[in-house]
């Protein structure tokens, strides 16, 4: 039997994918508000959150584009 999407149990594709688009555009507007930076970990924790972001919002739109 198979399922689809809707009927599996856990947290939706649609919302990991909104999370991630989310945190793409609220980057750079917390970055503004916090100011730069003020140490490397604090630099790295940024752009690797960022970076995670846009890589998981990149793939799971394709990965939902790509099932239809």
């Amino acid at each position: 039997m198979t399922t689809s999407d809707d009927d599996q149990e856990g947290v939706p594709w649609w919302a990991v994918e909104l999370g991630c688009w989310t945190m793409v555009v609220l980057a750079p507007i917390l970055t503004w508000v916090n100011g730069p930076a003020v140490s490397t970990d604090q630099a790295v924790v940024r752009a690797s959150v960022f970076i995670l972001a846009l890589v998981g919002g990149v793939t799971t739109t394709a990965v939902r584009w790509l099932r239809r």
